[in-house]
């Protein structure tokens, strides 16, 4: 078994690498577009950590309930490109950076959302 001690340690070094890594990125590409790498590795360890939390107390409660968390996101990246495309390519045509200004910009101009 491993000591309360240790894992506390390796927690708090993977906790400073990470924190080592993005101030270095920030002082490195400011004012630039962000590094693909470094998004990368921010959106692994978001994920990372909510799968974590997240689908394990699921599983530990639900049994095989956190199947439906990882196959939607599956099927989704699989099926949907195309939709996904135009979400995409509508965001950056007009800068929308959340889900509130994508919704409002079906109001603003109804010729991007045609049944």
């Amino acid at each position: 078994m491993i000591d309360v001690w240790t894992v506390s340690a390796l927690v708090l070094c993977y906790l400073l690498v990470l924190f080592a890594l993005v101030f270095w990125a920030d002082k490195r590409y400011k004012g630039q577009q962000q590094h693909p790498l470094i998004y990368s590795l921010a959106l692994g360890v978001h994920c990372t950590s909510w799968a974590f939390f997240g689908t394990t107390k699921e599983a530990t409660q639900y049994g095989w309930a956190f199947v439906s968390t990882y196959l939607g996101v599956i099927l989704v990246f699989l099926f949907a490109h195309p939709v996904l495309r135009k979400i995409s390519l509508l965001c950056h045509q007009h800068q929308v950076s959340s889900l509130a200004d994508f919704i409002s910009l079906r109001f603003k101009n109804p010729i991007y959302w045609r049944p």
